[in-house]
């Protein structure tokens, strides 16, 4: 580009130039000049045949070095061309390790073809180490000719193994249905020979998961954590003022403790008591109270969450067990008010506190169903209607001395041993029946067995006893007593039993002494 810049003409130093130049050299060397090189600089120009001047000789000479200095970057460039293609050849694989195998495999098939493939392959080699050494050397060495594969020949093998593979895989794959399905068939063979077995575990897991599922479903932990909730909110207070109210109320505000929350399990809401007013926090409270107040204040607590619960009936066992003679009116007097809006069950084996719950139904005008429970020989739970003996007033009493006549009659008459035990037991409870007519009727219960108290004003009825009313209570007594189970007869007396119209009328004479009472008093 710069010997173009300080020329002349236009393109000097260009591709065309080059040929104009390089056919002026070849004739100047050739023709004109032999034996020189060119430029001749001092003999005329060849191209316009005239003498160079000094300007011309120096463009001429400038002309020169462009040229030498151009052929001599294309030698090199020529040379790291040639270099490079002779590495590459150098590099060239024609044939891989695995080439290799896969024409040792074609040979095991077509021998001919494989053969051929290796022959290729060496050939092959050959001309590629006869390039190496001609870049080597410079000099071109002809290479031999290189017979053409048989491409038609490798394809038809290729399709042939492709053919074959295609082939063996179908079979393999239809080798591996049949291992699957033998081995199916194996498994249900063994599932044959154990179903039992199977089916049992399998009923036992369905067992488990429907365990499970109920597990799931019964688990109150939600239940507990929602009633927790509710009772810190609504209730709580409420309970413990209703306990502390039914404390007061069974102790006279004796006992005092407090009801405070403790958490909840499995659905139910738990409360803590703690003694009120103490210094110090931690005590326990059955380190302090007595077993009665104990008692007390778990029924308080049972009575306040009773008063929480709505309209459900109520069963109570035994609820005067280790309770004094204080607690046991107030407690009858506290399920009396209970059983006006609900049903109310108590079982006791206590006769005072029976008699406090029916003397406070009658108070507070509640109906009163008494059952009694009893064991007879190898069996228990026998229940029957009305009170106890113990607890019978005095005309139930008499109702149940006539209804065991009928019975003694029978043995009586046939079971002469059996009628004397009986009898006897008839005398004893006839004149426990005295006894009873004599508090509940004569003294008209000033002063009853069963209650701690004396009630003097009714004894304003018992100003009318007359001599014949004692004569009377003497004779019954003293009656029953010689016949008494426990009193031996004198030897001498050998005096028969009384028969049982006689005891019929023994009976009805306790009756007719009661009801004359009753109606002298106007009762």
């Amino acid at each position: 580009r710069q010997l173009e810049q300080s020329s002349v003409i236009p393109g000097t130093g260009g591709d065309i130039w080059r040929v104009l130049w390089e056919a002026a050299r070849v004739y100047a060397e050739t023709l004109v000049h032999p034996g020189t090189r060119y430029p001749e600089t001092t003999a005329p120009c060849v191209l316009c045949q005239q003498a160079l001047d000094g300007e011309a000789q120096q463009r001429f000479a400038r002309f020169d070095e462009f040229v030498s200095s151009e052929a001599t970057a294309n030698l090199e460039r020529a040379d790291a061309a040639i270099g490079d293609f002779r590495r590459s050849f150098e590099g060239l694989q024609i044939a891989t390790d695995g080439d290799m195998e896969v024409i040792a495999e074609v040979a095991e098939l077509e021998p001919t073809l494989g053969q051929l493939l290796s022959e290729l392959v060496a050939r092959l080699q050959a001309a590629r180490a006869g390039v190496v050494s001609s870049l080597e050397a410079a000099l071109w060495t002809p290479l031999a000719a290189v017979e053409e594969a048989r491409v038609a020949d490798v394809a038809v093998l290729a399709q042939r193994l492709l053919d074959e593979a295609n082939a063996m895989e179908a079979v393999a794959e239809e080798r591996e249905e049949t291992r699957r399905r033998l081995a199916e068939l194996r498994t249900r063979e063994w599932v044959a020979g154990h179903l039992p077995a199977i089916n049992a575990r399998i009923a036992w897991l369905s067992r488990r998961q429907h365990y499970q599922a109920a597990i799931a479903e019964t688990d109150t932990s939600a239940i507990t954590r929602e009633g927790s909730r509710l009772a810190e909110r609504w209730a709580t207070q409420e309970l413990a003022d209703a306990f502390s109210a039914e404390l007061d109320s069974l102790t006279s505000g004796q006992v005092r403790v407090a009801l405070r929350r403790a958490g909840g399990a499995r659905g139910v809401a738990h409360h803590r008591l703690e003694l009120d007013g103490v210094q110090r926090r931690g005590i326990a409270l059955a380190d302090v109270v007595s077993e009665g107040e104990h008692r007390a204040i778990a029924l308080a607590a049972f009575f306040a969450e009773v008063g929480a619960a709505g309209s459900s009936g109520v069963v109570a066992d035994d609820p005067t067990s280790s309770l004094d003679h204080r607690f046991r009116r107030r407690i009858a007097r506290r399920f009396v008010r209970i059983a006006r809006d609900r049903q109310v069950i108590v079982f006791t084996h206590d006769i005072v506190f029976l008699h406090e719950l029916s003397h406070e139904a009658v108070v507070q005008g509640v109906q009163l169903a008494a059952r009694q429970l009893s064991r007879e020989g190898d069996h228990a739970g026998i229940s029957e209607d009305g009170l106890p003996w113990h607890a019978q007033r005095i005309t139930e009493r008499l109702t149940a001395l006539t209804d065991d006549l009928p019975n003694l009659r029978v043995l009586h008459n046939n079971v002469r041993p059996e009628y004397e035990i009986e009898a006897r037991r008839l005398y004893g409870r006839l004149r426990q029946a005295w006894e009873r007519a004599v508090e509940e009727v004569l003294l008209n219960e000033a002063i009853t067995r069963f209650s701690p108290a004396i009630q003097t004003q009714r004894l304003r009825r018992v100003v009318d006893v007359t001599e014949e009313d004692l004569t009377a209570v003497d004779a019954g007594m003293t009656k029953c007593s010689a016949w008494l189970e426990g009193h031996d007869q004198p030897a001498t007396a050998n005096e028969a039993l009384p028969d049982p119209d006689e005891i019929d009328a023994d009976i009805r004479a306790l009756r007719t002494w009661v009801q004359s009472i009753r109606r002298r008093r106007g009762g």
